[in-house]
């Protein structure tokens, strides 16, 4: 790619991501599909060209997530719930204890019915991490608006970003993969978009799970089980890896791993721990699998067989056999790949852990479009591209939101997932058995 067309692409690029960030909101159906069209458009024109130029793409990516922090995140106001957990610990009250009801009826300062309204989850207790939890606090320990506790969630979104383009570019090089290929997460809209735009701590976890791989790779397991303790006090869908991992290591190397991992979670709650956080929290588990339902794939199917033989929902039974099924499904699968495969890839830990997610999302009741970030940075580094596929079409889920609430349209769901399991099957078995031929 030339310096002149470089330049016409990155300024269109920018210029796509401060459209949408700074006047496009969720309902705004049209104008969200053709700039996020355009964006994907963009991404696969300079990550498919192969550009020698790395570092102006790098900024470009930088500058990107920078116009993304003009204004308050307008695809998703899940930012709301942070910024009141984090308010609680200022008054000091435990998050986990009570529901936002019975805080807001204790008149607690600056807890008011403003912030209470703009809730998206008022009857449910918090679900996030004690890390997530700290974030939280140190954004409203700084500043005391809701623009400002969002800008300084940014920042360290944006920090966390940063760290991650250093370990993927050092993992990159350790596999004499081509470096240009960190562009593939690093200018991925979807990531842009939903982390440093829509204040997700995906980026958090992604950070972390990147400092597992760089760890491992280097064999250094006590520092990986220690990130990966990290990357759960974010978030807790990391644990499905444990399986994975400890089955690639001997007993002792194995009890080890999972001494230092239970330890450091352990260290990592204890400063929140209370009797009603854990009662609280379980609860919250079982409501996820048993209430949510968003953009699933699976669970969709047997939905519809359920209305079909007995004429309702039965969330409450399939969700927690989909959660052991994918369970079941992971331990079979870490097992197989580490008795059994006998391939000497060296991004075997990579694809591994991506098809590991994929197992686990395939199988949830729940798949908001920041799920993905983690396949995305996987996917950057195992060779495989069905999850960038996905980063595109999972924007269809935003065609549900309307002035008046959400409606999601199974056709274009059922779209989503046709396409991204026709692309999944062309690269695992079709360019599997020509490269092989």
């Amino acid at each position: 790619m030339d310096r002149v067309r470089s330049w016409v692409v990155a300024i269109s690029f920018m210029a796509g991501f401060f459209f949408l960030g700074s006047f496009v909101e969720r309902t705004h159906t049209g104008y969200l599909m053709i700039t996020v069209a355009f964006l994907f458009l963009a991404y696969g024109y300079v990550c498919w060209s192969n550009p020698s130029n790395l570092l102006f793409w790098l900024v470009v990516a930088g500058v990107c997530r920078l116009v993304m922090c003009l204004e308050l995140p307008q695809l998703s106001d899940d930012f709301y719930r942070f910024i009141w957990d984090g308010r609680l610990w200022l008054q000091g009250q435990h998050p986990f204890e009570k529901l936002p009801p019975d805080f807001l009826a204790m008149n607690l300062e600056s807890l008011d019915t403003t912030l209470y309204q703009k809730l998206n989850s008022k009857n449910y207790f918090t679900v996030y991490p004690p890390f997530a939890q700290v974030v939280f606090w140190i954004s409203t320990k700084w500043s005391g608006s809701i623009s400002g506790s969002v800008a300084i969630m940014r920042l360290l979104i944006l920090l966390a970003e940063a760290g991650s383009c250093y370990l993927l570019i050092q993992i990159i090089r350790h596999w004499h993969l081509p470096t240009a290929s960190v562009l593939y997460y690093m200018l991925n809209p979807l990531v842009i978009i939903e982390l440093t735009g829509n204040v997700h701590f995906e980026a958090f976890m992604v950070l972390f799970v990147l400092g597992v791989i760089y760890a491992w790779i280097h064999h250094k397991t006590v520092v990986a089980a220690w990130m990966l303790a990290c990357a759960v006090a974010f978030k807790l869908t990391p644990l499905i890896l444990v399986p994975f991992l400890i089955f690639q290591l001997s007993l002792r190397q194995a009890l080890l791993f999972l001494t230092v991992l239970c330890l450091s979670m352990a260290l990592f709650l204890w400063p929140m721990y209370s009797a009603a956080m854990i009662q609280n929290f379980q609860q919250s588990i079982h409501l996820y699998f048993q209430t949510f339902e968003f953009n699933a794939s699976l669970y969709y199917l047997l939905r519809e067989y359920g209305f079909w033989k007995w004429g309702f929902n039965t969330i409450h039974t399939i969700g927690w056999k989909l959660a052991w099924i994918s369970f079941i499904g992971i331990i079979a699968f870490s097992w197989y790949q580490a008795r059994w495969s006998v391939s000497t890839d060296k991004r075997h830990l990579a694809a591994g852990f991506l098809f590991i997610y994929v197992m686990y999302l395939m199988c949830a009741t729940t798949v908001h479009p920041w799920y993905l970030a983690p396949l995305i940075m996987l996917a950057t580094l195992s060779g495989y591209r069905f999850a960038l596929v996905w980063s595109g079409l999972i924007f269809f889920t935003y065609t549900g939101y309307h002035p008046e609430g959400y409606s999601e349209n199974l056709i274009l769901t059922a779209t989503e997932y046709l396409i991204l399991l026709l692309y999944l099957g062309y690269e695992v078995l079709w360019k599997r058995s020509t490269a092989g031929a």
